[in-house]
């Protein structure tokens, strides 16, 4: 039996963008602690815990980190990130180069150079945009994109690769990715100076970032009202922007899938405050399916927030579940709900037996609810979940 890779934090903020890791949009730091740990067990694993970044909406991960690589940082003798080092070779470049793509052990990854410029003002413009903050961060797991090159004659003085308008590194000359203090200015001066991409992507991702906000904000305002007070609680279970690649129905691979949580602290005085607020246990579990109805719509590729009633209802006999929508006041958005439910790796994995119990009307009703979706996926997984042998054989009747 292979031993358990120990879990630690780390002492560091670590900056993880949408590029490299499966998040949404926005940006997730993780709090650390006990780098000491961290340095003496190499094969641990960290874990993170996330909380969103001033002014956004957080992320997340769907691994923990291997801790080699931040390993190898925190052995580093390069110095952290500082404006006085920045601007020492600033002061001696008299040419710039951008290159297209990233940069590694201070070399440029491409040969494609996308600017060539020994204007001063050039020069100075980029002096102007690169101005970082106190806050060194642990190394995205990308190389940025795009990479500057700093020169004096021949003699390269610093490569530098630009991470999503939110950090640059230097690896030659820092231990650490420098956040910048205004990255949207540096995405401005490649735009100003024929490179455009950097700001396309920046723009994008406020884009994106909007409509996150949007969907989270949709989310919220559909959970039941008792449940509101626990919001960060709810957060810490399922981070806004990671998302989730449920596998499909009938199917064993796990990859990137959302295990069923446990009953956690948090979980059952979420259940024990529902049971106090809903006198009716019908009621309760109607409003669940609606609120688990909400959000982006997606059945695979939505954010792990969504995932939050389905813990809940899988605490729930299943029995009580199908007695509730043998209402006859179930509406479109519960029944949504329902096969959504019923459809979710959650509910299979955590009650792999209780798909039986579906009679085979209910099952009926739900696969017709997938049908009417305009989303190829819900009708997939809908005809996967409950378009059995019986299911047609009534539908045809």
């Amino acid at each position: 039996m292979s031993k358990q890779p120990s879990r630690v934090s780390i002492a560091l903020s670590l900056v993880i963008a949408n590029a490299c890791l499966p998040v949404d949009s926005g940006v997730a730091f993780a709090a650390v602690k006990n780098s000491k740990s961290l340095l003496a067990n190499k094969s641990s694993r960290i874990e993170l815990q996330f909380s969103p970044e001033p002014g956004g909406t957080g992320g997340g991960i769907s691994e923990p980190v291997p801790t080699n690589v931040i390993v190898k940082q925190l052995r580093s003798k390069l110095p952290n990130p500082s404006q006085e080092s920045l601007d020492a070779v600033l002061d001696k470049a008299d040419r710039v180069k951008v290159y297209a793509g990233g940069e590694s052990k201070g070399k440029p990854l491409s040969e494609q150079v996308l600017l060539d410029s020994q204007s001063r003002k050039v020069l100075s413009a980029l002096s102007e945009c690169l101005h970082i903050t106190n806050q060194s961060d642990v190394n995205d797991m990308c190389s940025g994109d795009p990479t500057i090159e700093l020169l004096a004659g021949k003699k390269r003085l610093a490569v530098i690769g630009f991470h999503h308008a939110r950090a640059i590194r230097w690896s030659k000359g820092w231990k650490f990715d420098a956040s910048l203090a205004d990255g949207r200015r540096l995405a401005y001066w490649f735009n100003d100076n024929g490179i455009p991409g950097p700001l396309q992507a920046y723009e994008a991702e406020i884009r994106e970032l909007r409509r996150s906000s949007a969907e989270l904000q949709k989310w919220r305002m559909s959970m039941p009202e008792c449940l509101r007070p626990y919001i960060q609680e709810m957060m810490a279970l399922g981070m806004p922007d990671m998302l989730v690649y449920s596998p499909e129905p009938n199917s064993t691979d796990p990859l990137n899938a959302p295990s069923p949580a446990p009953a956690s602290p948090g979980l059952l005085t979420m259940q024990k405050v529902l049971a106090e607020d809903f006198s009716n246990r019908q009621t309760q579990i109607l409003a669940m399916l609606q609120w688990y109805a909400s959000g982006t719509g997606r059945w695979t590729g939505y954010p792990m927030y969504e995932d939050l009633p389905a813990h809940l209802l899988v605490m729930i006999p299943t029995e009580q579940i199908i007695q509730a929508l043998q209402s006859a006041s179930v509406s479109e958005p519960e029944l949504e709900g329902a096969a959504r439910f019923f459809a979710s790796y959650t509910f299979r994995k955590s009650k792999p037996q209780d798909i039986a119990l579906l009679p085979t009307a209910l099952k009926q009703n739900l696969l017709g609810n997938c049908l009417k979706s305009a989303d190829p996926e819900i009708q997939k997984r809908g005809k996967r979940a409950f378009a059995d042998s019986e299911t047609v054989k009534t539908a045809d009747n």
